[in-house]
Formats: C-alpha cells, sequence, structure tokens
C-alpha cells in the first residue's frame, strides 16, 4: 500500500501531478483520447531520455546528490545516484497545461501562454526546493511538455 510523504509545502505541490492522469482519465472515458495519447508519449519520452541520460555529465543530467524522495508519492528514499533529466513532474505538468493552452488558443497569444505556464513554472520552483532536480532538467522538463502538447 502507498503512503504519500508530507513533510514541506513543495510536497504537497509536487503531489499535484496526480492530477494530470486523473483528468486524462476523465476524458478518456467522455471519448478524448488526445490528452491521454499526448500524456504516454511525454512519459515515455521522459522515462526514456532519463535512461539514455544515466550516467552522462553529471552536471547537467544526475540528480543532485541529496535528492530523497522524488517519486510520485514523494517516498522511494535517495535518488541522487540517479539520472534525473528532464523533471517528469515538470515535463508532465507542462504538457498539461500547454495542452489545455493550444486547443483553447490556436494562434500565439503571449498573456494567456504566460498564464498557462505558471502552474509548471510553480512546479519545477518545487522540484528545485526539494532537491529533486537542478535548473536544467526543471527547464528541459517544461520544453518536453510544451513540444509534446504542441505537436
Amino acid at each position: 500500500m502507498y503512503m504519500v510523504l508530507i513533510k514541506s509545502i513543495w510536497d504537497i505541490i509536487s503531489i499535484f501531478i496526480l492530477i494530470v492522469p486523473l483528468t486524462s482519465i476523465k476524458l478518456a472515458f467522455q471519448g478524448k483520447f488526445y490528452m491521454t495519447f499526448g500524456l504516454i508519449i511525454c512519459y515515455y519520452l521522459e522515462k526514456n531520455i532519463k535512461l539514455f541520460t544515466t550516467g552522462l555529465s553529471p552536471t547537467i543530467f544526475k540528480r543532485p546528490d541529496n535528492a530523497v524522495n522524488c517519486n510520485l508519492f514523494n517516498d522511494g528514499g535517495k535518488v541522487g545516484f540517479k539520472s534525473g533529466f528532464p523533471s517528469g513532474h515538470v515535463a508532465i505538468f507542462s504538457y498539461f497545461c500547454n495542452y489545455y493552452y493550444f486547443s483553447y488558443y490556436p494562434s500565439f497569444n503571449l498573456k494567456k501562454f504566460c498564464l498557462f505556464n505558471i502552474f509548471p513554472i510553480i512546479m519545477g520552483i518545487s522540484r528545485y526546493m526539494k532537491d529533486c532536480h537542478n535548473f536544467y532538467q526543471i527547464i528541459m522538463g517544461h520544453i518536453l511538455g510544451i513540444i509534446v502538447a504542441f505537436i
């Protein structure tokens, strides 16, 4: 049985990632599979990039040495030796927010784009404050989410 560990506000923000699969399932039951399909692609790319970057240039790809409890439920122990490139939490949340942005605003609107990307930025800040990722991993997670949502 999974138990969610909450030790700080950053843990609470990290758990908001659960909104994405729940919304995706809801839309799938309504016959709208685009979000689910994109979510699967984003997740698959993120996991495979992490596998590929394991052991490469530690300053960019490796998680901070003191990274602990960085998975979905804020448990899992020490993960400072693993690759964290790109941030999965940020990639999935960025995909989620940008999916809605591109769905409702087909022509680019800078104000709306910034508004829709506030939440992925907050997720990135929480992942940084939890010492789960460095700046490069968070930025690449955000970019990955935007690219998958755009496609």
